[in-house]
């Protein structure tokens, strides 16, 4: 579970980089040791919203998240917002 769905795009890549980049022996450790701690993370960011509202309000709150405008524009458009942070939305 992640704590942000989103959050695939670094997970994704990150199991691909721990794959690649692990001796062989230990590549299914380390991808596990990581999935483990993204889990457990994902865990407690849970824990930590209900321990604070109901979970019919933590499901509201998801709904609206989801269909909050921020949600509307596309991959592209938020690695161009992302990049313009950094000064280089030229090259978009």
């Amino acid at each position: 579970m992640l704590p942000y769905p989103t959050c695939i795009f670094v997970v994704l890549p990150g199991c691909i980089g721990i794959w690649l980049l692990s001796a062989a022996g230990n590549r299914l450790k380390n991808l596990l040791i990581y999935l483990g701690t993204c889990g457990v993370c994902g865990l407690g960011w849970l824990a930590y919203f209900l321990c604070h509202m109901s979970f019919r309000q933590f499901l509201d709150g998801l709904s609206e998240m989801l269909t909050d405008g921020s949600h509307d524009v596309g991959l592209l458009g938020k690695l161009k917002d992302n990049l313009s942070c950094l000064g280089v939305s030229s090259c978009c």
